[in-house]
């Protein structure tokens, strides 16, 4: 082959068709490839999304709500992170990123970094009702 570029072998290719249509033919294969592979990447890309978005959920948040913040643990490894907060929403910058109050201190967060932040109650205070009960036993018996 290299003899064939340099010129010191003479070898005269016989396509069977003139350079204009084997150019012609050759784009249009090309563009056939190119529309198969377009297609074929569409498809691939939709069953891509739909798998990811089987399980996964919206996350929305309005000004003061508050949340739980994931952020890396500086004391331990890089990939290790820790759940902190509550966290107060201060600002929507947009659909999923946040100005987020944390420790007196505001950061700008996206919304996969947050979790919903739920009150646990830990003591129930409740007052008898003993008196309207026995006012009730007291006027039927009578």
């Amino acid at each position: 082959m290299k003899e064939t570029w340099s010129g010191e072998v003479d070898y005269s290719l016989d396509l069977g068709k003139n350079v204009v249509d084997y150019m012609r033919d050759l784009q249009n294969k090309l563009s056939l490839a190119q529309n198969y592979a377009k297609s074929h990447s569409d498809r691939k890309q939709a069953r891509y999304a739909a798998h990811y978005n089987l399980r996964n959920k919206d996350k929305h948040f309005t000004v003061g709500e508050q949340m739980l913040l994931l952020q890396t643990d500086s004391t331990a490894s890089k990939v290790y992170s820790r759940w902190k907060g509550p966290a107060t929403v201060v600002e929507a910058k947009s659909p999923y990123s946040y100005l987020v109050q944390l420790d007196g201190a505001r950061c700008h967060v996206h919304a996969n970094k947050f979790g919903k932040f739920h009150v646990r109650v830990d003591e129930v205070l409740y007052e008898p009702l003993v008196e309207e009960l026995s006012c009730q036993t007291a006027n039927v018996d009578t």
